[in-house]
């Protein structure tokens, strides 16, 4: 049993402490953005919002300068005959009659936005997907990390040395997620904590107790 719980121990430490961060952050960007923040590109190029869930207007898709991730199915070690078909799309925006570049990147692995990965229906695409405000969170360090980034620019998109990505479509956790999240890493904590203590706990002795004869 005490081999057991010293190796459950650190794993309930480990996870714990990522659950209650995770939950943390997700409560907090749940009770930060209780509704999209209307921008348009122009203004956000020039006053990026503190908010991280945005509604963008006014925005101009910079169709050819964009980058698509695929993938490759294979069966039994083989390639498949069939194309590469696009995964994920990371499409640059800016405001329109702008030559600056762009500091917005949508992002999305599924839905419309990646159909622009495909020349035959890219611009029928394009043209129904901006027709109207479009909706995502803003990605933070911690969702993508700087090594992916540096790969997003070394495939030649016209963006600004700091641009930002938002994901399409994606809105913040529900808050009792967030929270469930966060009580049960506290949880996982306080039960390490509990049994670390009770093993420091001084054994209590027996008391002698001297019988006069």
């Amino acid at each position: 049993m005490r081999a057991r719980y010293w190796l459950l121990g650190p794993l309930l430490v480990v996870g714990g402490g990522i659950a209650t961060f995770v939950g943390a952050r997700w409560s907090y960007r749940s009770v930060t953005n209780r509704a999209p923040v209307t921008i348009s590109c122009a203004e956000f190029a020039d006053h990026p919002p503190a908010a991280d869930w945005v509604r963008l207007t006014d925005c101009e898709p910079m169709l050819e300068n964009f980058a698509s991730q695929t993938f490759e199915t294979k069966y039994d070690g083989q390639s498949s005959s069939t194309p590469k078909q696009p995964a994920a799309v990371f499409l640059p925006l800016r405001a329109p009659a702008t030559s600056r570049r762009a500091q917005i990147v949508l992002f999305a692995d599924s839905g419309p936005l990646v159909q622009l990965a495909d020349a035959t229906g890219g611009e029928q695409a394009a043209e129904q997907l901006f027709s109207q405000p479009v909706e995502g969170m803003i990605e933070g360090r911690l969702d993508r990390s700087e090594r992916s980034r540096k790969e997003i620019r070394g495939t030649g998109l016209n963006v600004a040395s700091e641009f930002v990505i938002v994901d399409y479509n994606a809105k913040p956790r529900p808050l009792p997620l967030g929270l469930g999240m966060f009580a049960l890493g506290l949880g996982a904590l306080g039960f390490v904590g509990h049994k670390v203590r009770r093993r420091r706990r001084p054994v209590a002795l027996a008391r002698a107790t001297l019988v006069s004869s």
